[in-house]
């Protein structure tokens, strides 16, 4: 699945959202703030042009933040400017500002997880932005849990996607800096997403119709949809040998029985049992993708690595 979209900002002028819609536009992800934690000039005419024609709608944050705490200034301006409105992909943080580079990997993450803490709490879904050598030597594998918007492109870049460039890590890549399409007068930045969030449920369980008589039947699909989505995404990925590159599907391929998927259930304050055989670590982690944390626990137990002990736990507990 690959959705098309454009990323914009103050520097490509008005937009005849009309015609961008006309033409066809899967997201357009908005510069919300700028240097000076001010709103970007166009956001919102870019908005209000994305909301009429409906295009499906996120933004992002240029980050100038040295601390946690002018991280925090920063995303509290973003959900300000929000002011509640809908979005249906994320904000993401943009980290490549270079002065940043001085606080090493460490600092960043402490950088984003404050920032993320903000926006997370105003109910929108946080994601963060890069370039490839940011995401190999400034992001620590602790903020890999995040969804990744990465940005690769080459010198000669004409507009056009180059396949041989397509990272192997993120949920978007965003592929030119200089395409051309019809209701933007210059350049314009496009990108693609392997992951739908407009067709995704907001909250941690799925909600079906209102209809009490079709209720049942449209949370059932609904709840099958995002199950194959999300286990097509990974398909391809690749047992790691140690902990490294546990983002990317097929580098550091081996026997060690490291993967992201233990990583991750780690990161949320759970035994992850990186290491041990992770076929029930991995349905753990979509269990908790699909229904949150709480109902996984409930379903699974804390038998992550040890199918016959989650089997166990599913028979004692009916689920």
């Amino acid at each position: 699945m690959e959705i098309k979209g454009i990323d914009v900002s103050a520097w490509q002028g008005k937009i005849n959202w009309k015609t961008v819609a006309d033409y066809g536009m899967g997201f357009a992800i908005l510069r919300i703030t700028e240097a000076g934690n001010v709103a970007d000039s166009t956001f919102e005419a870019n908005y209000e042009g994305c909301s009429r024609y409906q295009i499906p709608t996120g933004v992002y944050r240029y980050s100038y933040a040295m601390t946690p705490q002018e991280s925090v200034r920063e995303a509290e301006k973003v959900v300000q400017i929000l002011n509640g409105r809908e979005l249906r992909f994320p904000v993401f943080l943009d980290l490549e500002w270079k002065n940043q580079r001085v606080l090493g990997s460490s600092g960043v993450e402490k950088i984003a997880e404050a920032f993320e803490k903000v926006i997370t709490a105003a109910g929108y879904r946080f994601g963060i932005y890069c370039n490839v050598d940011w995401y190999q030597t400034m992001i620590s594998s602790s903020l890999k849990k995040y969804d990744f918007w990465i940005a690769r492109y080459p010198a000669s870049d004409d507009g056009w996607m180059k396949e041989s460039l397509r990272p192997d890590f993120g949920v978007g890549w965003q592929y030119s800096s200089k395409a051309r399409i019809p209701g933007i007068s210059g350049y314009v930045d496009r990108d693609v997403f392997y992951k739908d969030y407009a067709d995704e449920n907001t909250s941690d369980e799925i909600k079906g119709s209102e209809d009490e008589d079709s209720g049942e039947k449209d949370g059932a699909e609904n709840l099958w949809e995002r199950t194959r989505r999300l286990m097509a995404e990974q398909t391809g990925y690749l047992e790691k040998r140690s902990d490294k590159d546990l983002d990317s599907k097929t580098a550091n391929a081996g026997y060690g029985n490291y993967t992201k998927y233990a990583r991750d259930v780690t990161s949320w304050g759970l035994p992850g049992y990186q290491g041990q055989p992770w076929c029930a670590v991995y349905q753990f982690w979509i269990c908790a993708e699909i229904f949150g944390r709480q109902r996984a626990l409930e379903i699974m137990g804390n038998g992550f690595y040890n199918c016959n002990s989650v089997r166990s736990h599913a028979k004692s507990k009916g689920t």
